[in-house]
């Protein structure tokens, strides 16, 4: 994470692994803490390598990011498949959050958002596989900027 004022890329108040599972179980996540940083790491299991089977791998995280920059992008490290990737926005100033996928696929992208009232929840679905290198760009609007622009 670049470095800025008021962030520390160190503090798990900027970025922590709160969950991570390997088809459904849940694995211990080991965090170690460096001045500049922090590294996450959780075991796959030996039965799942010496096996070479396809497994679901679930983890959720948390993040700060900087809202003035309206953007998030997440890409796709390797082949994945069956993508669905969530973002819960509910503790923000985030007036409307859109997706926009650099996916080429053979069948569309599901996008789905909580009705208003509910919650502050984006999710993007992607069916089939997945090539690593492709991306997700999570972009908003600020309540502030949604204010601003009524008034005009």
């Amino acid at each position: 994470m670049t470095p800025r004022p008021g962030f520390d890329a160190s503090s798990r108040d900027a970025f922590e692994l709160v969950a991570f599972s390997i088809g459904g179980k849940a694995r211990k996540i080991r965090r170690s803490g460096r001045r500049s940083g922090q590294i996450y790491s959780a075991a796959i299991g030996d039965d799942v390598v010496r096996d070479a089977r396809p497994v679901r791998i679930r983890h959720a995280y948390r993040a700060i990011v900087d809202p003035a920059n309206h953007r998030l992008f997440l890409a796709i490290a390797q082949p994945a498949r069956n993508v669905s990737l969530e973002v819960d926005y509910s503790n923000t100033d985030i007036a409307r959050m859109s997706v926009s996928d650099l996916v080429p696929s053979r069948r569309r992208p599901y996008v789905s958002q909580l009705p208003a009232g509910t919650g502050r929840e984006l999710t993007i679905e992607v069916p089939g596989w997945v090539q690593a290198g492709v991306g997700f760009t999570f972009v908003w609007t600020l309540d502030s900027e949604e204010q601003l622009r009524a008034l005009n």
